[in-house]
């Protein structure tokens, strides 16, 4: 027996007020009363698809109302909500598998000779006649063997000869020990049920009571196959609209494989930014003793170093005196100048600022002698010629204050110099100057890394890295809005099919689950197309290109779980009976 107590019905209007009703097992029960009356709305609590009034019964664990509705309890709809691109046999394993029924032609074949269906299995369900399909959605109910068979006006549409068909497998399958209730507003109806409910004045009332009865009805063992219930709903969907699936796989593809591009040229952009930077720089370190402030103007103890270029200090005697610096064939100072008087190898090169100072250089000086003061050793006069002056900007950055000073070829100083104030150390890539920067330091010297412009790289670099990873970002959410959008669109139009399968017992998880598997097929392109894009990418030799295109597949998969998620939470709370008025 199960009971229903306190049924209380409104929508805007009170439909049922303070009703009760009870359901004999192995008796047919009908709801018999006009359209309108609050017939379905009254089934929907008794499948207890809406769970507002009290329930108690002998014979349901009243604990996991999911799984009642999923083994124990079957809901036919008015409409024959059977999938009607599936096949006679498709249908039925569905309904059977929801409920963790072991599925073969033998149970199917059972299923529909209960129902008096003689149809070929492979028929598909929408070109049945309507008094088939009616008496398929009964199969498809009993299918899973349940305790409780409720029925929405099953003979609805039908002729008066189907009628008597459907009523009698209704006596029937009571007889075999089912409960059985059913709505109906036909007066025919009444001559096949033992139990009858009229609805008169707001009020549930019985009209009809016969006594219960012992069927011989013994419900099979279940075993649940979650997992391949929902990879046979999704291979069936896919296969049934199989160009609506490629365009939304190709939407995923598509989302994965541009983001993935654009990621990847975003990060060779800038790998490609900072080596163009660190190209253009001096990559060379000025090593000095480690109680010395790393400038060649500052120095005061000589260091013991046996490596490296020797460095001394030296002034030229021009103007009011300023540093001798020397240069290097690595420097590359003839792509540093502003205006050129000559090519002497061991010529001079003076700074923008020595030039203002001394003012017309190439009248006054060029072909002069020049006297520097070499420390340590004493005035040494030269004849040397002017090279040219440096452009503005250009600075000696082993000098504290160099707005003033001369480039003196390396050689000469070399010539008469004795205390070695520091050395100095050429790298063909910054990174390798860094690795040495850190390896002198950890040995006790002062290191002058100014010339490689480590802060302006990095300050350059971290704009370009803030800037890509804006872009990344708002391709992500593009993304998320896209693929958001998309599931909200299919979810939308699936509202139906997702209430029936949760009317049937399916879990929110489970549901979403199915809808996931569908595009495990994009989701296998979009791994396969983003990897083709690495191997591209790793071919030339760009390691980082390709791990940022692959974390953008990471980041899809990301939004598709948040997606699944999402729809996990949306399933379990949709308002099936709202679904089912519709």
């Amino acid at each position: 027996m199960i009971k229903y107590d306190n049924i209380h019905i409104s929508y805007g209007q009170t439909l049922i007020h303070d009703s009760s009703l009870v359901l004999k097992k192995g008796c047919l029960t009908l709801i018999h009363a006009p359209s309108g009356a609050g017939k379905s709305a009254l089934l929907n609590r008794i499948s207890l698809i809406k769970k507002d009034c009290k329930v108690s019964s002998d014979d349901l664990d009243l604990k996991d109302i999911e799984k009642i509705r999923r083994e124990e309890i079957s809901y036919i709809l008015q409409g024959n909500e059977l999938v009607p691109y599936l096949s006679v046999l498709d249908n039925l394993e569905e309904a059977g598998r929801i409920a963790g029924m072991e599925m073969d032609k033998e149970l199917a074949y059972q299923s529909l000779s209960a129902v008096d269906l003689e149809v070929p299995l492979s028929q598909e369900a929408g070109y049945l006649s309507l008094g088939e399909r009616q008496r398929l959605c009964i199969a498809c109910g009993i299918v899973k063997q349940p305790k409780l068979l409720v029925l929405d006006e099953p003979t609805a549409s039908l002729d008066e000869e189907n009628k008597i068909l459907v009523l009698q497998l209704l006596r029937k399958l009571a007889d075999r020990g089912f409960y059985v209730v059913f709505a109906s507003h036909e007066e025919i109806a009444k001559d096949y049920s033992d139990v009858i409910y009229g609805i008169v004045d707001k009020k549930i009332v019985c009209e009809k009571d016969n006594e219960e009865k012992k069927g011989a009805f013994v419900q099979k063992e279940r075993k649940h196959q979650n997992i391949k219930t929902m990879y046979h709903h999704a291979l069936c969907y896919a296969r049934k609209n199989i160009w609506q699936m490629v365009i939304c796989w190709s939407f995923i593809v598509f989302t994965a494989v541009a983001n993935g591009i654009v990621a990847g040229v975003s990060q060779y952009a800038l790998d490609t930014s900072r080596k163009n930077l660190y190209d253009s720089t001096d990559k060379y370190l000025y090593v000095t003793d480690g109680r010395n402030q790393g400038y060649l103007d500052l120095d005061q103890y000589p260091v013991d170093l046996d490596e490296g270029y020797p460095i001394y200090r030296a002034k030229a005697l021009l103007g009011d005196g300023m540093y001798a610096v020397p240069y290097f064939d690595e420097m590359n100072l003839g792509d540093k100048v502003a205006q050129r008087f000559g090519y002497e190898k061991d010529g001079l090169y003076l700074s923008y600022g020595a030039a203002q100072q001394l003012k017309d250089v190439e009248k006054i000086y060029s072909g002069k002698t020049v006297e520097f003061l070499v420390e340590g050793i004493g005035v040494f006069p030269w004849e040397i010629n002017y090279n040219g002056v440096l452009k503005l900007g250009i600075k000696a950055c082993y000098l504290s204050n160099p707005a003033e000073f001369v480039y003196v070829e390396h050689g000469r100083l070399e010539s008469y110099g004795k205390d070695i104030i520091g050395r100095l150390f050429f790298f063909d890539t910054a990174e390798e100057a860094e690795q040495a920067k850190q390896r002198f330091e950890n040995e006790g010297y002062t290191v002058n890394a100014d010339a490689i412009h480590y802060d302006n790289i990095l300050e350059a670099t971290s704009i370009q890295e803030k800037a890509r990873e804006r872009s990344l970002a708002i391709m992500f959410i593009l993304q998320a809005l896209l693929l958001g959008t998309g599931n909200m669109v299919a979810l939308r139009s699936r509202r139906m099919e997702m209430a029936l399968l949760r009317m049937n017992g399916v879990s929110g998880l489970e549901a979403s689950g199915m809808l996931f598997m569908e595009n495990i097929p994009a989701l296998a392109c979009a791994i396969l197309f983003v990897s083709l894009e690495g191997m591209v990418f790793a071919f030339f030799h760009m390691a980082n290109v390709f791990a940022s295109a692959f974390l953008s597949l990471v980041g899809e998969l990301f939004i598709l779980l948040a997606l699944l998620a999402i729809d996990t939470i949306y399933l379990r709370h949709l308002n099936i009976e709202s679904v089912l008025r519709a």
